[in-house]
């Protein structure tokens, strides 16, 4: 039989460093966005208007509400807000309500504002359409159509990458119609317009809400309706 070994192993420690091992959490904070109001009492036969500021992050869009006697001839951004004027055209006090759409996003994005301007004829409709310019993404829009009541606006949508408005002039004499574009730079992204029709029955009160898809947000809105609405 082979006999079992008596020496004892010889073991040799060796001194070797060990290596550094960093655990790095990269996390980036999606964009999201939200809305702030502001809101004027406009008197009787007077003209107002109310300005909603973003506190933080950038403005996008905006738009208000008010009551049917209260003609609103301009809503666009107004310094890091949205402002709207109005004239009320009722017999009592009304109030004008103005909101603001705000983006917040790391990193530095901003917006700015251009616009197009045309005349409408007397008994006809005007067509102002404005594009943002290259490097920057259209995400709302507005208008503005002077303070004559007989103007009526009849479009306000997004264009490719820009906003357009249609107004009818009611009027015998040519009257004002300008788009203005909300355009965002700073920051990797698109716009898409998303739009849903109903059918509102006549003496009757209606709405239509598009809905964006999962991941998106809504940054702007707007609107086509006949005249007669």
């Amino acid at each position: 039989e082979t006999p079992l070994p008596t020496d004892e192993p010889t073991v040799e420690l060796i001194n070797t460093p060990m290596p550094t091992i960093f655990i790095v959490f990269t996390a980036t904070l999606a964009p999201w966005t939200d809305h702030v109001y502001a809101e004027v009492t406009i008197p009787a036969g007077s003209t107002g208007s109310a300005t909603a500021n973003c506190a933080s992050g950038v403005v996008v869009s905006g738009g208000y509400m008010t009551h049917p006697d209260v003609f609103v001839n301009s809503h666009s951004k107004s310094g890091n807000g949205w402002k709207a004027y109005a004239r009320n055209n009722g017999g009592s006090s009304r109030i004008l309500t103005v909101h603001a759409t705000c983006l917040h996003h790391m990193g530095g994005p901003s917006t700015t504002q251009v616009s197009q301007q045309v005349t409408a004829p007397g008994g006809d409709m005007g067509h102002a359409k404005v594009e943002c310019p290259a490097g920057s993404v259209a995400t709302g829009g507005g208008w503005l159509v002077g303070s004559s009541t007989k103007m009526q606006m009849l479009l306000s949508k997004k264009t490719t990458n820009g906003w357009q408005v249609i107004a009818s002039n009611s009027g015998s004499t040519g009257l004002p119609v300008k788009a203005y574009a909300i355009c965002l730079s700073g920051i990797s992204a698109s716009t898409e317009l998303k739009t849903k029709l109903t059918i509102i029955s006549g003496g009757s009160t209606g709405n239509a809400s598009p809905v964006c898809g999962t991941g998106k947000h809504v940054t702007g809105g707007g609107f086509f309706a006949p005249g007669d609405l």
